[in-house]
């Protein structure tokens, strides 16, 4: 089972997601997240967005070979950290273990480096 605010995707494997259409507070930014563009090291994840930015980030996210799209939030299974950009209009890049980054130092590294928040799962 999840903790409260996360809903559970049954499969293989079972995973838990923020519930579509709820709010996060990170930092003092409240952002809904509206859609995740999900790739073998990494999830991109748009919040805050109008419904015309979130069409054209799907019709994208469809378009690369090994992208998969979800109208909600990315996975939270085995993430290090990710860089986020903006607040109310936000842009947050999820990195997961077994990809660029070998530990959340890393990410976080990386985050500063270009200028981002580095945010923790």
């Amino acid at each position: 089972s999840c903790v409260d605010g996360f809903v559970c995707l049954t499969g293989a494997p079972r995973v838990c997601f923020v519930e579509p259409g709820s709010t996060q507070d990170d930092g003092g930014c409240s952002t809904v997240v509206y859609g995740s563009c999900r790739t073998a090291i990494a999830c991109v994840e748009q919040a805050g967005v109008s419904r015309e930015v979130t069409q054209s980030a799907k019709a994208a996210c469809s378009a690369d070979a090994g992208g998969l799209w979800s109208d909600g939030p990315c996975p939270l299974l085995d993430l290090l950290g990710g860089c986020r950009s903006g607040c109310s209009v936000s842009r947050t890049t999820w990195y997961y273990k077994g990809g660029s980054y070998a530990s959340a130092a890393d990410v976080k590294t990386a985050c500063e480096g270009h200028g981002e928040i580095f945010v923790t799962p």
